[in-house]
């Protein structure tokens, strides 16, 4: 459960600073409405925000194409998609050449973002052997949170160069999130050593604040 002004506020605020989406724009979410993507951003997010929401809801193989999606950006002049690793690895299963890349017209397309599970070297190698002009970036959120915690800033007016997204790893840390990686002693881990990833309170708008029936 979350609530409605928090909410508003956070997905208002990340597609103007985190995704650079301004009245009068689009966006392409390809995932089904019940994913956090899907509800947060496709629906609410971009009512909020006053643009157009491209929405493809289903597997994102359709008979057997494994482009679909991108031809979808190609078709209505794409230039930010909003996907998921699991979307990326049909399509490597499917098409491991990449070869529909070839038949598509793509001078249009800027931005790949990727959410839902980690985003492998594998799945990022593969893009950007096919996609070398654009960005990929990854962010990391669990549904819980509502928005990214971990991404690169698109609007460059107020956040400066984009970062370039390393295999493995996410560029930054969203303002409002206060991340902490500890050790099983709960203290701070020294730099390079491996801990588990915890936030510091208080949380930032949109986070789950209770659960369905449980107050």
């Amino acid at each position: 459960m979350r609530d409605h002004g928090g909410t508003t506020v956070a997905l208002n605020w990340g597609f103007r600073s985190t995704f650079n989406y301004h009245p009068g724009g689009s966006f392409f979410g390809a995932a089904d409405a019940g994913w956090i993507v899907g509800h947060s951003m496709m629906i609410y997010g971009a009512l909020v925000r006053g643009i157009a929401s491209v929405i493809y809801e289903g597997k994102p193989i359709y008979q057997g194409d494994a482009g679909v999606l991108f031809d979808i950006c190609s078709r209505y002049k794409i230039d930010h998609m909003f996907t998921s690793t699991t979307a990326v690895k049909e399509m490597i299963r499917l098409d491991p050449d990449g070869n529909f890349f070839k038949k598509i017209n793509l001078d249009d397309f800027k931005i790949l973002t990727i959410g839902g599970e980690c985003v492998d070297p594998k799945v990022v190698c593969w893009l950007r052997r096919h996609l070398p002009k654009v960005i990929h970036n990854d962010t990391w959120w669990p549904t819980e949170n509502g928005w990214p915690m971990g991404n690169n800033m698109f609007n460059q007016d107020i956040y400066g160069p984009v970062f370039p997204t390393l295999p493995g790893a996410i560029p930054r840390i969203s303002p409002g999130w206060n991340l902490r990686v500890l050790n099983e002693k709960n203290e701070e881990c020294a730099r390079n050593e491996i801990g588990k990833i915890c936030l510091k309170l208080p949380l930032p708008p949109s986070h789950t604040m209770t659960l369905w029936g449980n107050d």
